[in-house]
């Protein structure tokens, strides 16, 4: 069963507008991303193919519309999607297109808090952002996963006693303290 990373979840009248392209932009970022675009091929069953992916991602950029908001099996997967987030390192990762505030909430009010993208910033800007997030998860996961024991107490303090995410992610990428330079 092939694995993958990011899983985008939309509706299929959303593919012209901006599915395809989000897909497309996140694969040149080297994403490994299940999208019904390119991984359907005619004849497959599209519940059991959605399910094998869902199975599997860690994330999901899901596409809200106002058609997606109205679609059954949109809703079911974004049901699914929940359901997984709740048990693994899974990730929503909204884009609003063409909907906002007060109609999430009136569909979805467990997704109107949090932060979405809207897709009136473009695709450069969506894309970078969720880039950036899937790499601060990965980087967090890191984190949950160092022993401790194992850093040199040196590292852990700096001038306000306190370590910063990016400070940890800076020593567990480079294997150094930025202090490590100064002793």
């Amino acid at each position: 069963m092939k694995e993958f990373e990011v899983f985008i979840s939309h509706a299929v009248e959303d593919k012209c507008a901006i599915a395809n392209e989000v897909n497309q932009r996140l694969k040149s970022m080297g994403v490994n991303e299940w999208y019904s675009g390119v991984e359907l091929m005619v004849g497959d069953s599209i519940m059991e193919a959605v399910n094998s992916a869902l199975k599997t991602v860690k994330y999901a950029v899901v596409i809200l519309s106002p058609t997606y908001l109205r679609k059954r099996w949109t809703m079911m997967e974004l049901q699914a999607l929940i359901a997984r987030e709740h048990l693994s390192l899974q990730r929503i990762f909204p884009i609003w297109h063409q909907v906002g505030y007060e109609e999430v909430l009136e569909y979805l009010p467990l997704l109107a808090d949090r932060f979405a993208i809207p897709s009136e910033k473009g695709l450069h800007y969506i894309v970078d952002n969720i880039a950036e997030a899937i790499n601060n998860q990965k980087a967090d996961h890191d984190l949950q996963s160092v022993d401790v024991g194992k850093v040199p107490m040196r590292v852990w303090h700096n001038t306000n006693h306190e370590r910063t995410h990016a400070d940890i992610r800076q020593i567990l990428s480079y294997g150094q303290s930025p202090l490590d330079k100064i002793t």
